[in-house]
């Protein structure tokens, strides 16, 4: 450390030479201070300009990752879902989904073709940039509770108090007459939205295949019908896990 009298004697030039603990480069910095600080022994920086700048950006990513955890725990998105390795997954079918995530969707094939990954994968995106709110819902782990009669009111306020509603393994099992009545009543209301509210459904078989796995034959057909609207009026693509894609065209995000 060095310092000299400046031409204003209220001031003096202070110089602090370091070398960085992370790189091992050495920087120096030159500073005014008021001339009462003369003797103040100021403290060696730790890192050069370039270590402090990556450390502060790691940090940054720390936040964002934490902040992201945070809403994937409130849209219930499952752990296994939230990240994705490129050389296992499905990449196609990701990318499409997250091609068509300004719309619904309709996401369907085999089981173990990444369907719900691919959803969760776009849900995600959402998240991250902040585009819109999520909630994931097994139809399996939802079934009992939409059917009882005095919690059923609760749930759907609930799940149609986000933007973006994910309904996994649509149909799987057999569909009740109530819990028909009450899909329905989620779908319908997707439908009729008019604050660009969208239902991203996965499924091992294609939207009019659902049919034959309700009990009320009536029901399945209604809910197909608002899917059909839905793609006719371009606002749900229908997108095969298996490579072949239909599609109501709408815009990509």
């Amino acid at each position: 450390m060095s310092g000299h009298q400046t031409t204003n004697s209220a001031s003096i030039s202070k110089t602090l030479n370091w070398r960085c603990k992370n790189c091992g480069e050495y920087e120096s910095m030159t500073f005014d201070i008021p001339d009462i600080l003369a003797k103040y022994d100021f403290p060696q920086p730790r890192l050069c300009t370039k270590c402090e700048r990556a450390e502060i950006e790691a940090a940054n990513r720390r936040t964002r990752r934490d902040q992201l955890e945070t809403l994937a725990d409130q849209a219930a998105i499952p752990q296994t879902f939230r990240r994705f390795d490129a050389a296992r997954g499905n990449v196609g079918l990701r990318q499409r989904c997250i091609d068509s995530a300004a719309g619904s969707m309709w996401i369907y094939g085999a089981r173990g073709r990444g369907k719900t990954l691919a959803a969760c994968q776009a849900a995600m995106d959402e998240l991250e940039i902040g585009t819109a709110s999520v909630r994931f819902a097994r139809i399996v782990d939802i079934a009992s509770t939409l059917t009882d009669r005095e919690r059923s009111p609760y749930l759907m306020r609930e799940l149609l108090a986000f933007r973006v509603l994910i309904l996994d393994d649509f149909a799987a099992a057999r569909v009740s007459d109530a819990l028909g009545q009450r899909l329905y009543a989620l779908i319908d209301a997707v439908y009729n939205s008019k604050t660009q509210r969208r239902v991203w459904i996965t499924s091992d078989v294609a939207a009019d295949a659902i049919a034959a796995r309700f009990d009320d034959a009536n029901c399945a057909g209604r809910i197909i019908g608002r899917f059909k609207r839905m793609v006719s009026d371009g606002r749900m693509a229908v997108i095969s896990a298996d490579g072949a894609e239909w599609a109501g065209s709408h815009g990509k995000r």
